[in-house]
């Protein structure tokens, strides 16, 4: 009877519940959004570990070969040897890419005052060719443009000034806030397997067996997947980048090594993270050669083809197992929510999606004895296996 009850009353309960989220849902998304900024460090602090848990997995598989090194001892020396190999990028960065990048700025810099009276000489014969245009231009009154110019600047300068404030607090905010899930990283790199196992005791004891055994399967794919591709994600954009440094420097191309680097990192962002290398690689160049900057375009698209129908799907690919079309929707959908942090979220996550989806969709075509065969555009032959075998054994009698 307390079931019959239970049945017959949930729908009023759902409906109050609901009207009440409606009512009180300012308070509620404020006591989210505060929810949220405080465990939001942890949740960067687990993903943080989650990355250089990779690296350091692979490490620590070396250094307990090594003898007379206890697990407990490679675990600490295989996150210190991860954390200077991730400092040692950073220096790279600082030290190397940073001072190319401003002496390149400082000869665009220089390279503007020709390039500007070159486009000036342009409009001038330009507009000796064609009256019409002279006339128009004759027109403009050029003290009133900058007049309005300089009254433009000088109301905007409390703005920008009111902006730069609320940007250096946001920043200092962020540092704060990455330096706490950092920390929290460290502990939880060093105790992964205690925590991990704690977690799965508390799943355990909350759930019935069947569901805690679907969601540790969920979980290993999940892991599997995401592992698999940060790993192969990182790993193409060292291969690009070394490739085109190289290129570039056999070639006698300028910015060699800043663009296999840009090239390297831009890489990290699926799909069209190398094309923004690209262009920013071309922009460098132009400054230099034009006719350089056309040929290492035409480089780029000849090595991207090659790299996106060879390299790609061998190293990242396989990984994730998502169809191409899927990659592109997981990749637009996570840049819209949460930018490049989004893309690399969200392809792995479709991908564990896509898996048991699909598992789920084969499961339920047993289940209805179904077998699905599409014929080219032709709607699908929902025959049941049964009847097909059935009739294949009759075609062989006759």
């Amino acid at each position: 009877m307390d079931q019959i009850k239970k049945k017959k009353y949930a729908p009023y309960f759902l409906c109050a519940a609901l009207l009440l989220f409606i009512i009180y849902l300012k308070d509620v998304i404020t006591i989210l959004n505060y929810t949220w900024g405080l465990i939001f460090p942890f949740i960067l602090g687990g993903c943080i570990a989650f990355v250089l848990s990779v690296p350091m997995h692979f490490i620590e598989t070396f250094v307990l070969k090594i003898p007379k090194i206890k697990p407990k001892l490679a675990r600490g020396l295989s996150l210190i040897i991860t954390l200077l190999f991730i400092f040692a990028i950073i220096i790279l960065v600082f030290f190397i890419v940073l001072p190319e990048l401003a002496d390149t700025f400082i000869a665009i810099g220089k390279q503007i005052p020709p390039a500007y009276k070159r486009f000036l000489h342009y409009i001038d014969t330009f507009a000796i060719d064609w009256p019409g245009v002279q006339k128009a231009l004759s027109k403009w009154n050029w003290d009133s443009i900058t007049e309005k110019l300089v009254k433009f600047a000088q109301t905007s300068a409390s703005t920008i000034f009111d902006t730069s404030v609320s940007v250096l607090s946001d920043f200092v905010s962020g540092v704060a806030v990455f330096f706490i899930g950092f920390i929290f990283s460290l502990y939880v790199l060093l105790q992964k397997e205690t925590l991990s196992q704690q977690v799965a005791k508390l799943i355990m004891a909350i759930f019935p067996k069947k569901i805690y055994e679907k969601v540790f399967s969920i979980g290993r794919l999940t892991h599997k997947t995401f592992s698999s591709f940060i790993s192969g994600q990182c790993l193409e954009a060292v291969l690009l980048g070394s490739f085109f440094f190289l290129l570039l420097t056999v070639l006698r191309f300028p910015y060699a090594m800043l663009i296999g680097i840009v090239i390297a990192f831009t890489t990290l962002i699926p799909m069209i993270g190398a094309f923004i290398g690209c262009g920013i690689g071309a922009f460098l160049i132009v400054m230099v050669s034009p006719i350089q900057a056309l040929w290492f375009i035409i480089i780029f698209l000849i090595v991207q083809q090659l790299e996106g129908n060879l390299v790609y799907p061998h190293i990242v690919g396989n990984s994730i197992g998502l169809p191409s079309i899927w990659v592109l929707v997981a990749v637009f959908i996570g840049g819209s929510l949460m930018g490049v942090a989004g893309m690399l979220i969200f392809i792995p996550l479709s991908s564990v999606l896509y898996s048991l989806l699909r598992s789920w969709t084969n499961r339920q075509l047993e289940k209805k004895d179904l077998s699905l065969t599409l014929h080219n555009q032709s709607l699908p032959d929902t025959t049941p296996k049964s009847e097909k075998i059935k009739s294949s054994t009759e075609k062989i009698k006759k």
